[in-house]
């Protein structure tokens, strides 16, 4: 028995209001309904559900504004009303643990946006291929150029 009508309308309200704004922040805002989506698609595979079709069923009832709808195991439908089968998540837990994901994201971001390495900046002022053959051909010696060894005497006892 499982639930997760929460997420599916948190996504169902996310999915709607992104198509209410232009450019970036919209692929943000349906990148976020969409990860709200994987708990329970990982349920349905789980329970040996065809996760893709109990999700498509989810999102058209909760489109419908059938709120309440959820993710059902047993049935054979594999969707039901969970406030009709006395199916109740508790919200505290359910805002905490969505909170501290946004939280735990937007620190994820912010601290990409801010730490540099400079590996990957030096990787950017690599010679191009044609400095790098004038800068091999520039380092390479011809024979007469090579510095003769001097041959040091045997001590020869």
């Amino acid at each position: 028995m499982a639930s997760l009508s929460v997420q599916m309308d948190l996504s169902a309200h996310i999915r709607k209001h992104a198509l209410s704004i232009p450019g970036k922040l919209q692929l943000v805002q349906i990148a976020f309904a969409k990860a709200l989506e994987i708990i329970p698609r990982q349920i349905c595979d789980n329970a040996g559900l065809d996760s893709t079709d109990i999700l498509n069923k989810l999102r058209m009832k909760h489109a419908r504004g059938e709120k309440w709808i959820g993710v059902d195991v047993d049935g054979p439908d594999g969707v039901r009303d969970n406030l009709d089968a006395f199916v109740w998540e508790p919200s505290l837990i359910k805002t905490n643990a969505i909170s501290s994901a946004v939280e735990a994201a937007c620190l994820i971001i912010s601290v990409d946006e801010t730490v540099r390495n400079p590996q990957s900046e030096a990787v950017s002022r690599l010679p191009t291929a044609e400095n790098l053959t004038a800068h091999r051909s520039a380092n390479v010696r011809s024979p007469t150029q090579v510095p003769k060894r001097r041959r040091e005497p045997r001590n020869e006892r």
